[in-house]
């Protein structure tokens, strides 16, 4: 018996729907101890080949653990790793809970415009932005993949990870995870926007032009923003 075992064998109640497929499974759980909450991602026989790795089979999981690492060299502040664990088809990941975190689609559902918002959305901007500069694409930015603790000083947390993509198309890809993020994510307004565009297009020119074409063809199909 692997190391993995015994964690992907215990009897947890999931916190979200199992993804099964191909004979595998991925899940999440939430336990609590010590008056501290944790989150334990496991995945068993879930894997793909790996070129820097010879092709050989290697559990998806690492791909989250390793984007971890790289926002958090880039000063991005992620859920802190308590464990990772790994064979070549199975793994466990463990993170500690953002406590006072909500993620962004609740927060602007919940708060109407306001300098408070303004400012959050400036530090989520900020955030994203970091994460763009660094050369790296998420390829999946929902709402719920952005955590915010509003406050004096906002805080923002990226999660959810597995999908990031290092990237020499900057521009082109920082504009479609942006309308990607406007798409998914219910009260986001024309204003919220008009927070993000200017500083993307400081640091990288073009921005602008590619997020509004981008956002047109989201509004020609239905998807519209709130308006202020």
């Amino acid at each position: 018996m692997s190391q993995v075992d015994p964690v992907l064998n215990l009897d947890l109640p999931p916190f979200e729907p199992v993804n099964r497929r191909r004979g595998g499974w991925s899940g999440v759980a939430m336990v609590t101890c010590a008056n501290k909450s944790y989150f334990i991602k496991r995945q068993k026989n879930h894997s793909y080949r790996e070129l820097r790795r010879g092709f050989r089979r290697t559990p998806t999981l690492r791909r989250e653990y390793r984007n971890t690492l790289r926002l958090q060299a880039l000063g991005i502040p992620t859920p802190e790793i308590v464990r990772y664990q790994e064979t070549n088809t199975s793994g466990f990941l463990i993170t500690r809970q953002l406590n006072g975190f909500q993620n962004l689609e609740n927060y602007l559902l919940a708060v109407e415009q306001s300098f408070q918002r303004n400012h959050t959305m400036a530090v989520v901007a900020q955030t994203l932005l970091r994460m763009h500069l660094g050369g790296l694409h998420h390829g999946c930015l929902y709402g719920k993949h952005v955590m915010v603790k509003p406050g004096v000083q906002p805080q923002v947390a990226l999660i959810d990870l597995e999908t990031l993509r290092f990237t020499v198309r900057k521009v082109h890809n920082a504009a479609k995870d942006i309308s990607q993020l406007v798409r998914h994510t219910a009260g986001f307004s024309e204003n919220d926007v008009q927070i993000i565009s200017p500083l993307y297009e400081m640091h990288l020119p073009g921005f602008t032009e590619l997020l509004g074409e981008q956002l047109a063809n989201l509004k020609k199909y239905s998807v519209h923003l709130d308006s202020d």
